[in-house]
């Protein structure tokens, strides 16, 4: 069945977060007064969520809040306030989307990043070629949940065997299988690696953008 809508993981796939999101972090761990932690650290702690992603982090340092959902509101507000800071899309990046955009192709997506700052990057690297943006909110069905992709099928109108679903972790390659994408494509620049995405399900390995394409036959 051909493929008609690419559905794009964020963090680790079409944007470089991960200084970013250890800068963050370390902003909100340092208003409790707890030490920073490393790039390599945060990369182990990210892929679930902002909760999740807190939580972890409060753990890995030793510390505790009183108050953790104005422990997690400062974060989002810090982090929405200029989502871009140390942030860039991955090399090739901008090319691929460009060439699946004027191919017709269908472009979502789904991140468990803060949907307050997911969009607006989107639209600042992107432009109109992702038709959709889905991100974490109060609520709001988070990978790997098949749940989550279900808005981007109906919004599209397309059959999950109609998808392919890209992304650097283990969790979008479960959410490729829950769902039933087509391929569920692991790419090799992001936040994890091989073994994971193998072992999580990946249908293939991108070791650079092109590779997308060459997936797709386009």
């Amino acid at each position: 069945m051909e493929i008609k809508a690419c559905i794009f993981d964020l963090d680790g796939t079409l944007l470089n977060t991960l200084s970013t999101i250890t800068y963050y972090v370390n902003a909100a761990l340092a208003r409790i007064g707890a030490r920073a932690i490393s790039e390599e650290e945060c990369r182990g702690l990210v892929g679930k969520g902002a909760r999740n992603l807190l939580e972890r982090a409060l753990c890995l340092v030793g510390c505790e809040v009183a108050d953790f959902e104005a422990f997690l509101h400062g974060y989002d507000a810090h982090y929405n306030s200029d989502p871009a800071y140390l942030t860039a899309p991955y090399e090739g990046i901008e090319p691929l989307i460009d060439v699946l955009y004027k191919s017709g192709m269908r472009i979502a997506v789904l991140s468990n990043k803060p949907e307050g700052a997911a969009k607006p990057l989107v639209e600042r690297y992107f432009g109109n070629k992702i038709s959709v943006v889905s991100g974490g909110k109060p609520g709001a069905i988070l990978k790997p949940d098949a749940g989550a992709v279900a808005p981007i099928l109906a919004s599209f109108g397309v059959k999950a065997e109609q998808t392919a679903f890209i992304g650097d972790s283990g969790v979008d390659m479960q959410t490729a299988k829950n769902y039933g994408a087509a391929k569920g494509i692991g790419v090799l620049w992001g936040f994890r690696d091989a073994g994971e995405l193998l072992s999580c399900g990946a249908d293939l390995l991108a070791a650079q953008p092109s590779d997308i394409l060459k997936a797709l036959n386009i």
